[in-house]
This record gives structure tokens, C-alpha cells and sequence, in this order.
């Protein structure tokens, strides 16, 4: 998708008669607590900033760290060192299957790990649609360049602005 429909797609929606370009598109559901619109509103303000950017002009972490909302830069966590974030991986790998995922849902993502996966060589999936089904359910399409596809950095979005979960809706 390129930079222009994507943002069309954050500030309107998908067209009704528009097909996806790539192999197609996932959807999930956020639960919000209550505040949906604020939430949806949020994460559109971070994408606009991030897809606006150049790939030939990737701006540096220091640089993202003035350019994004502050409210998001606060909600990140903080940058690790190599010793720190060895220690975290160690500790990681000694907890059972289900307490592993549990630890991956409540870390929260440092700044430069977030953006890592908006480097366009590294982006797999794109905004397509997003509607609020009431004040406590957000259900947002993105479109996929692939399958599977990791999708961390657009649950740390919607977390880092105050969702309460993030899960890929069942097609069941």
C-alpha cells in the first residue's frame, strides 16, 4: 500500500468497493475501557506521524522521540541495555508456556523497539479499516503482505494508548 492510500485509510476508512492489494486483510478486536473514540483517536495520531515519514529519511530514535505524541513516548518503556534485557530474556525463559505470554502481554515496548517494525523493510502489514462497535470495542482491519505476520507493535499501540487488550478476531 503506498504512504498516501494508507493515510487516506487513517483519516476515511476503506472505500466500500476497494479490494486490498496484498494477500488480504486481518482483523481485531481492542477492548477499551470505555473510551474507544479517545483510544482510535490516538493510535491514528501516531500512525500519521510514522506513515508520513520517509524511507529515505528515516528519522533517528532520538528524532522519534520529538516528532511522536508525548503521550505515547510516556507510555513507552525504557530503552535496555544489553546486560538488562539479557537479564529480562533469562528470567523469561525459565517461566512456563503461559506465564511466558503473560510476561509478552504486560511488558511494555521501549520506543526503539516499536519503531524497529515500522522501518519500511520490516513492515508487513498496513492500515485499512477501523471502526468503534461501541465505548468499549474497537474492530480494526489491517492489510497483510504475508502469513503469519507479526503484529506486536499495532497490539503496543493500542495498548500504549490505554486499550485493555488487543486479540485477533476469531473466524470461527
Amino acid at each position: 500500500m503506498r504512504q498516501t492510500e494508507e493515510i487516506r485509510h487513517l483519516e476515511e476508512g476503506a472505500i466500500p468497493s476497494e479490494r486490498p492489494t496484498k494477500m488480504g486483510t486481518v482483523r481485531f478486536e481492542v477492548d477499551c475501557p470505555g473510551n474507544a473514540d479517545l483510544i482510535l483517536r490516538r493510535c491514528k495520531e501516531v500512525l500519521q506521524v510514522v506513515i508520513a515519514q520517509s524511507k529515505d529519511q528515516w528519522p533517528s530514535n532520538e528524532q522519534w522521540s520529538l516528532i511522536l505524541p508525548e503521550w505515547f513516548i510516556v507510555s513507552c518503556g525504557k530503552e535496555l541495555s544489553k546486560e538488562e534485557a539479557d537479564q529480562w530474556l533469562n528470567w523469561w525463559r525459565k517461566l512456563k508456556p503461559n506465564e511466558q505470554a503473560q510476561a509478552e502481554a504486560k511488558k511494555k515496548w521501549s520506543l526503539s523497539s516499536w519503531i524497529y517494525w515500522f522501518q519500511p523493510e520490516q513492515r508487513l502489514w498496513f492500515w485499512w479499516d477501523a471502526e468503534i462497535v461501541d465505548p468499549c470495542k474497537i474492530r480494526v482491519a489491517v492489510e497483510v503482505s504475508s502469513w503469519p505476520f507479526p503484529w506486536g507493535a499495532l497490539r503496543w499501540l493500542f495498548m500504549a494508548a490505554g486499550a485493555s487488550d488487543v486479540r485477533a478476531e476469531d473466524k470461527s
